[in-house]
């Protein structure tokens, strides 16, 4: 079995506890201060302008927490480290954000929130994770590579993932440096099977 890595290609220690669960809805504003710690990486990228970014409105996150569409990582005295954004899309499920806190990095924090999101995919019968993210960003795909994500072939993106994808684009992202990807959910079958 081979030693974990994070996002930059680096030995990782798991360090323990981390819980994942749903935040509270006082806890909404720290996600946003999250969102924009992790945003900060940026900065040094070929993307500096995502650093620059709004992150997500308070109303949409309280809207995602109703709906069950966000998940959150805590340590041992329940400080937030981290947390994803998801929702519905087509059938499938569409992750939105994923942030860490940068001096949280290195703990698996990302893989666990993705491999439970996969799982979330699963029991509502979900075939696929999807994201799209950045194509040569380290902690960007090449980082969803090793946790198992596909990019998805720009004529297969369906009509949902595209329109994400335009939007996208809108807000000023390069199209050409994005790319959309996919792992497939975690089912009844192939848990049974691992465990069994």
């Amino acid at each position: 079995m081979t030693a974990p890595i994070d996002a930059d290609g680096q030995d990782v220690v798991v360090v323990p506890p981390i819980r994942l669960r749903a935040p509270s809805h006082r806890e909404l504003p720290r996600l946003r201060q999250i969102e924009v710690a992790a945003a900060r990486r940026f900065r040094d990228s070929p993307h500096p302008e995502v650093a620059a970014m709004q992150p997500t409105e308070l109303a949409l996150l309280r809207n995602l927490a109703a709906e069950e569409g966000l998940l959150v990582a805590a340590d041992a005295h329940d400080n937030l480290l981290g947390f994803a954004l998801y929702m519905p899309m087509e059938g499938d499920l569409y992750l939105a954000e994923l942030n860490v806190l940068p001096e949280a990095a290195g703990r698996r924090i990302g893989a666990g929130l993705i491999d439970s999101l996969t799982e979330i995919g699963a029991r509502r019968g979900c075939r696929w994770l999807l994201l799209t993210t950045f194509r040569r960003v380290l902690w960007n795909a090449p980082y969803y590579r090793r946790l198992g994500f596909e990019e998805i072939p720009r004529a297969e993106l369906s009509p949902a993932l595209a329109a994400e994808m335009a939007r996208q684009s809108a807000r000023g992202l390069r199209l050409a440096s994005r790319v959309a990807m996919r792992r497939r959910c975690a089912t009844a079958v192939a848990r049974a099977t691992l465990s069994g």
